[in-house]
């Protein structure tokens, strides 16, 4: 029944128009720039200027360069290797004829002993071209390709929820500005109310109606809300500048912030419950960084696997004594490491149980999120019933501090009830204002533990 009446009444008034309307009521006068800016602009302009979020992009590119690097390694690979080669002698082939040129007599000077040919130039040039393709790797690459994958999900998964934790910030740092504000109207209201009870009470001294305690009494509590409305605008200009912060602009900037509604109730506890297991992406990001780790135990096995490789080269020697210049070629070669003491398989091993690990933190964290949109859940209803009863509580309070101000005058309370009631009713204002925007923050908290903020 309450929250039918709480929903009539907020069809009725919008909770701007409730502190806007007491406020004028109360004589209060309200700085409004004629450009005001909206949450959802607060949240483009915060998302646009995050350096942070920035860096995300980079890593997500990143992330995907590393990807198109890993499914590279299946193409083709061109390598040129061109050298000038400069030796200090021309070597020489010599070829010992075994003929005894002393026994020949003096014919034997006709016949050389050795012969030497040259077997290359003693400065040239060799440059060789190959072209090699992996054939089977024992599924190195495709580990390696799923690994990348694996990452670049969990790195956006990981920016995905950055942007969630900025979006929550902002949303809590506009809420934070626009609840100083109002406290600061309440706070400069208590003031002038308090200012005029002085006044009043002033005169009945002066009249001989009420004693000079009474004065001290109401000087005392103007000057308690003077302190307060100075600690209620510094809590403003403090809130104000986090909220620059964000924006990127000078931390004095003036601030003009369009008011927010309550939104309607989220739902369902066992809904988003599961909305959220569904949807927060540190969930997603853990998941990928297990899948990531999976694909690297592959890796590692495929390195006590055979693999094959296919080539094609030309070689290129700058030599006078060999024909030809140029000699092409091509084969096939497998390379097979059997048992390299037990480092591939060690590695395996420990990529086998990070991943366990990682499967384990994520089944942790999905019951941290499970309480986490429960307390969500159970703060967004109980800020609804305050705001029900500060509704109410407001309107009382008003009543009475027009009834006993009234009766002070007339000589049928004392100073001291319309201190109380004025106390009353600046709790009673402060109340409504601290309910309100915690209702609206408690629901945003709630997206953002659904995943869906």
């Amino acid at each position: 029944m309450r929250c039918l009446l709480y929903q009539r009444f907020l069809s009725r008034f919008r909770i701007q128009g409730i502190f806007l309307c007491a406020m004028l009521s109360l004589g209060v006068c309200v700085d409004r720039a004629w450009s005001v800016e909206t949450l959802d602009q607060a949240w483009a302009t915060a998302m646009a200027e995050s350096r942070l979020l920035q860096a995300g992009t980079q890593q997500i590119e990143a992330s995907r360069s590393e990807g198109n690097a890993a499914r590279a390694a299946r193409m083709p690979k061109l390598n040129n290797t061109t050298a000038y080669v400069a030796l200090s002698e021309q070597p020489k082939f010599t070829t010992d004829l075994g003929i005894d040129t002393a026994a020949l007599g003096p014919i034997g000077t006709l016949f050389p002993s050795k012969i030497e040919s040259p077997i290359s130039n003693q400065n040239f040039a060799n440059s060789l071209t190959t072209v090699t393709i992996p054939v089977y790797t024992g599924g190195k690459i495709s580990g390696l390709i799923a690994a990348a994958d694996a990452q670049t999900s969990a790195t956006e998964s990981q920016h995905k929820g950055t942007i969630q934790d900025l979006k929550l910030e902002v949303a809590e740092t506009y809420l934070m500005v626009l609840r100083t504000q109002r406290l600061v109207e309440v706070a400069q209201q208590a003031e002038r109310s308090l200012l005029a009870h002085q006044r009043d009470v002033e005169n009945l001294r002066v009249a001989g109606i009420v004693t000079r305690n009474a004065t001290l009494a109401a000087d005392v509590a103007h000057a308690d809300s003077q302190q307060k409305v100075m600690q209620s605008e510094n809590a403003y200009e403090t809130a104000s500048a986090a909220y620059n912060r964000l924006m990127w602009r000078p931390l004095d900037a003036k601030v003009s912030l369009a008011d927010v509604d309550i939104p309607p109730f989220s739902g369902d506890l066992a809904a988003l419950t599961q909305e959220a297991v569904d949807n927060r992406p540190e969930l997603a990001q853990l998941a990928a960084q297990s899948r990531a780790l999976e694909a690297k135990s592959n890796v590692y096995r495929a390195d006590r696997l055979p693999s094959v490789v296919a080539g094609a080269g030309f070689n290129y020697l700058e030599n006078d004594t060999i024909t030809p210049d140029g000699i092409f070629g091509g084969g096939v070669a497998m390379s097979w490491t059997p048992y390299d003491g037990g480092v591939s398989r060690a590695q395996q091993t420990a990529a086998v149980h990070n991943a366990t690990a990682v499967a384990k933190m994520r089944e942790e964290l999905r019951t941290g999120i499970e309480l986490q949109v429960r307390k969500c859940w159970l703060d967004e209803q109980e800020t609804r019933k305050r705001v029900q009863v500060a509704i109410v509580a407001v309107k009382q309070a008003d009543e009475n501090v027009r009834v006993v101000t009234q009766q002070f005058r007339e000589g049928l309370a004392n100073h001291t009830e319309v201190l109380d009631a004025e106390t009353l009713r600046t709790q009673a204002w402060t109340n409504l204002c601290n309910a309100t925007y915690d209702a609206i923050a408690a629901t945003y908290r709630l997206q953002r533990a659904t995943g869906k903020l």
